[in-house]
């Protein structure tokens, strides 16, 4: 039996392709890891002069020129839901928008009515898209922690902290 080029250039192609891994079988390639989402404006426009230090999927830590560092949470869609620290100190600023105090303002608002700061703070959305202060304070000799009205000051809630 005599092989014509045409026939000798099928079988191999036969060989070629019965060889070939088929393409549906390849590993397909591993996505991507979801990228970590750029830092939010506010992440620094809320902490003058602060400089982003550290970032970990939604959240972003800030150091301020003084004072200790400042956590933003972020949402999917790059709004602020959480800012928060380690302790009221007298280096610590952050400013917020949308006319919330700023945490100087909290701070003296809070020695006026007579509790001290003493720990940790945050800056919380609530449910209703309100936002409000958690600060932990020293009140009388008692540990308290108040929820505050991020806009007007007003004490939402004291709960004995023991």
């Amino acid at each position: 039996m005599t092989h014509t080029p045409v026939r000798r250039f099928l079988n191999t192609l036969v060989v070629v392709l019965a060889l070939a891994p088929p393409a549906f079988a390849q590993t397909p390639a591993t996505p991507p890891s979801p990228a970590a989402p750029p830092p939010p404006p506010a992440a620094t426009a809320w902490v003058p002069g602060g400089r982003i230090v550290a970032q970990e999927h939604d959240e972003f830590t800030v150091q301020p020129p003084r004072g200790t560092l400042i956590e933003f949470e972020i949402s999917p869609v790059g709004k602020v839901t959480e800012v928060s620290g380690d302790a009221i100190t007298g280096g610590d600023v952050l400013t917020p928008d949308q006319g919330l105090l700023s945490l100087q303002s909290l701070t003296e608002s809070l020695t006026r009515a007579h509790h001290t700061p003493t720990g940790e703070w945050s800056l919380e959305s609530g449910r209703n898209g309100r936002w409000h202060y958690e600060v932990d304070v020293l009140s009388g000799g008692a540990r308290l922690d108040l929820e505050v009205d991020a806009t007007t000051g007003q004490v939402l809630r004291s709960e004995r902290d023991d």
